[in-house]
């Protein structure tokens, strides 16, 4: 059985992170550090829409409003 792992604070080192299990126990599951993956998620992503003018940053911010006649 392979066993999923998700971060659940992301603030202490080590990480805590817990067991996905919810399909073979049927319990609730965890709650996620959505601060955690919301970071990874505007690095990776802002890796490509750096060209477009938006830093990591920005998309953490969610400060910029565009429109398809901006471009």
């Amino acid at each position: 059985m392979k066993v999923s792992y998700i971060v659940t604070d992301s603030r202490r080192r080590p990480l805590t992170v817990e067991p996905w299990l919810v399909a073979e126990t049927g319990d609730s599951p965890p709650e996620p550090d959505w601060m955690f993956y919301a970071e990874r998620l505007a690095r990776a992503m802002g890796r490509i829409t750096e060209t477009y003018g938006w830093s990591a940053d920005d998309l953490l911010k969610g400060s910029r409003q565009q429109t398809l006649f901006s471009f």
